[in-house]
């Protein structure tokens, strides 16, 4: 009886390992394939916000870039070939205070499209304290 009991175990184990290996390896592979884009904000250089675009892609690709604010006006767009793909941005004409940008990233040969809001705004915030002394 001990015997079933160890070999159910047994069985049981192996399952549950095989089954969270298949997840794990599920989780770590990418949903948009071997295209992952990534936008992200990497400080002020004259006063004047930078983005940096990484393409992480592991083969070949063509790749279309446009930037766009709210109303729909194009800033700037480039078709871009290569595998790795890194570059900077960064935009003269926006507003200094507040303002909206919209990457949008075309994978020519799959089709797919990547959307990215960049969104700026100020907020003043002031607190007064009054404390009892005495």
């Amino acid at each position: 009886m001990k015997k079933v009991v160890l070999k159910s175990r047994i069985v049981a184990l192996g399952i549950a390992a095989l089954f969270t290996v298949s997840l794990t390896a599920w989780a770590i592979s990418p949903k948009e394939g071997n295209n992952p884009s990534q936008i992200k904000y990497i400080g002020y250089v004259n006063e004047k916000p930078v983005y940096h675009l990484a393409l992480n892609n592991l083969t070949e690709g063509k790749y279309l870039i446009s930037v766009q604010d709210t109303d729909g006006n194009v800033l700037h767009t480039e078709k871009l070939e290569g595998k790795k793909i890194e570059r900077n941005y960064q935009f003269v004409d926006a507003p200094s205070d507040y303002y909206t940008l919209i990457f949008v990233i075309n994978d020519l040969s799959t089709k797919n499209e990547s959307v990215y809001k960049i969104s700026k705004t100020n907020q003043v915030s002031e607190s007064i304290d009054v404390n009892k002394v005495k």
